[in-house]
C-alpha cells in the first residue's frame, strides 16, 4: 500500500508504517475469544436436572439407604496449644521474625 502511494524512494519502517495504518483506521481488530461453556443452541434434549436420578453405592456394595442425609456435627482437630504457625502454615520456633499465627490469630513477632 506505501510503495503503490509514494513509489520506490520512500522508505518506512515498522512501527512508522503501523502509525499511519492505525492513523487512517486501516487496523484490523482482533475478535475477543470468550470461552464457550455450553452449546444450549441445539435440538437434543436439555436435561435441567441431572443429578434427580443418581444412584449411591456405598463403600460395602450395598445400594440400600443408610440413613445419611446431612453432617450432623464437625469435630474440630486438637491443635498444640501455643504452637507458632507462618503464614504458609509450617509450624516455627520462637525466633521466627515477621507474621505469625499463634492460637488461631495473626500477630507480628519481631
Amino acid at each position: 500500500m506505501y510503495k503503490r502511494e509514494f513509489g520506490e524512494e520512500h522508505s518506512v519502517g515498522y512501527n512508522r508504517f503501523y502509525d499511519i495504518i492505525e492513523r487512517h483506521n486501516l487496523k484490523v481488530r482482533k475478535k475477543k475469544r470468550r470461552a464457550k461453556t455450553t452449546d444450549s443452541d441445539h435440538d437434543l434434549p436439555l436435561y435441567p436436572e441431572a443429578v434427580a436420578d443418581v444412584r449411591v453405592i456405598w463403600l460395602d456394595g450395598s445400594e440400600e439407604d443408610q440413613g445419611v442425609t446431612a453432617i450432623q456435627s464437625v469435630k474440630k482437630a486438637n491443635a498444640d496449644k501455643g504452637a507458632i504457625y507462618n503464614l504458609a502454615g509450617q509450624k516455627i520456633n520462637a525466633s521466627y521474625k515477621g507474621v505469625v499465627i499463634k492460637d488461631g490469630k495473626k500477630f507480628i513477632q519481631k
